[in-house]
């Protein structure tokens, strides 16, 4: 029993040592991330709702947000992907409202909108396509109708 009670005290302790180190990590004013010896961060950094549930797990390369940032409404429902490389926006953002349903998707290249970006409405029905190269709108934009009937097109130039 005395080993048991030892195990016991040694895994309580270095939860709350984890629990005081994570809790000294955090954003400074330089919009860079910082651990407890003001080092920038290199991890994965957490941050959560009052009520205990994950709000936001974002990965970290010197203190900069590089790879995904995943953001929880606070039941726990996952909301957004963003997709960074060195800090700057480069990959998919996906977003979904609280009943699971994908309702945005949108690209990203250096920081640039480039490639497809969609938005579906709460149920669901897809009602925008874009193109974009950076940042430019180009190509034939899409709009359909709740029903999912095309409605309209405009023509940005040939991609």
């Amino acid at each position: 029993m005395d080993q048991y009670m030892k195990n016991i005290t040694t895994a309580l302790g270095l939860l709350l040592l984890a629990q005081w180190t994570f809790a000294q990590i955090g954003i400074n004013e330089d919009g860079l991330y910082y651990d407890e010896q003001n080092n920038l961060f290199t991890g994965v950094y957490k941050e959560y709702y009052p009520n205990g549930t994950l709000k936001t797990e974002v990965n970290l390369q010197n203190g900069v947000k590089d790879g995904l940032v995943v953001l929880y409404f606070e039941d726990g429902t996952k909301n957004e992907v963003r997709s960074f490389r060195n800090g700057i926006k480069h990959g998919t953002w996906t977003t979904w409202n609280k009943a699971g349903i994908k309702i945005a998707e949108a690209n990203y290249s250096r920081d640039k909108k480039n490639g497809k970006w969609y938005i579906w409405d709460e149920k669901g029905t897809k009602r925008y396509e874009m193109t974009y190269l950076d940042n430019e709108k180009i190509g034939i934009w899409y709009m359909w109708d709740e029903n999912g009937k095309l409605i309209k097109t405009k023509d940005y130039g040939n991609e």
